[in-house]
């Protein structure tokens, strides 16, 4: 193999030559040549590469050119397309299009663009920062430029983009997220009235047990109970379909916050408080309205 560089005119040349081991010189055996023929591909084919470098001057947008010319023994030359190699040094630029300020669905759609003048974009990592101020990955190099995104109630969540080019430029990330929204949810209310035996003085009044105590400021806090909500075919299940905690008032009063979820569903309801036998509703509490009220006393 003998290779030349012509600096003026700037061609590389290699030549090949395949050398008959008996008598040190070319061969004239077709067969006998460093590429066999190329009946199956690409068993007969070969490549060069090499490697340059730029001149200082070169700046984003330059475009070099080049071409080959194969021969073959006494064959016409073989002239290959021309590869154009073009130069980009600018990063690109991306971000999060605006949000609604909040989300009354916790799973919301979340969109981006970017752009990249020369090379062109070719994908996008999309962070998301969480109520506890925590930065992560949340879609990595997609070219997607949208996606759904499921949060929590009451938890605010921002994003932003860092977008990288086709030649491999990649954007800083932002001081601050490019978009912000916060996940409120609707709610449903129900309204309980129960007297828990062991609390009852009398007189539709409950001893104030947490406020007594000096663990609440709330004066009429009786204790806190778990409320739970179990569909009637769910009741063999391990755990309810919705349970939550909240105080009951000395007038047996009590307000019980679910997710809107419950909507248009019916319920039993179990009450629990300490080491108390349960209390069920006798029948399934209908959740039609956004505020339901349900009298133990009176069921």
């Amino acid at each position: 193999v003998v290779g030349t560089f012509d600096t003026t005119s700037g061609v590389v040349q290699w030549k090949f030559y395949s050398i008959d081991t008996l008598t040190n010189q070319v061969t004239t055996d077709a067969l006998a040549g460093f590429l066999p023929p190329d009946t199956i591909s690409p068993k007969g084919q070969g490549y060069v590469s090499f490697n340059i470098k730029t001149k200082p001057a070169i700046q984003t947008g330059d475009s070099i050119a080049n071409h080959a010319t194969v021969l073959f023994d006494f064959n016409p030359p073989i002239v290959t397309n021309s590869w154009h190699n073009h130069f980009d040094n600018v990063k690109p630029v991306s971000h999060v299009l605006p949000l609604d300020s909040v989300q009354t669905d916790s799973t919301f759609t979340v969109r981006w663009t970017g752009t990249d003048s020369t090379s062109g974009v070719q994908y996008f990592d999309v962070f998301v920062i969480t109520s506890e101020h925590v930065s992560k990955l949340w879609l990595s190099h997609t070219s997607d430029t949208l996606s759904f995104y499921t949060g929590k109630h009451n938890s605010t969540y921002g994003f932003y983009t860092v977008a990288i080019d086709s030649a491999g430029n990649e954007e800083d990330a932002p001081v601050v997220p490019d978009a912000t929204t916060r996940v409120v949810l609707p709610v449903a209310v129900l309204n309980l009235k129960i007297f828990i035996e062991g609390y009852f003085l009398g007189n539709n009044t409950m001893r104030t047990i947490l406020s007594d105590q000096g663990l609440t400021s709330d004066s009429t806090a009786v204790d806190s109970i778990e409320v739970d909500l179990w569909q009637p075919d769910h009741i063999g299940n391990a755990v309810p379909d919705y349970s939550v905690q909240c105080i009951l008032h000395n007038k047996g009063n009590a307000s019980v916050v679910f997710p809107s979820a419950i909507f248009g569903s019916s319920y039993y309801v179990a009450v629990k408080c300490r080491n108390c036998l349960e209390t069920w509703s006798k029948n399934p509490v209908t959740m039609n309205a956004s505020i339901v009220s349900f009298d133990f006393t009176n069921p």
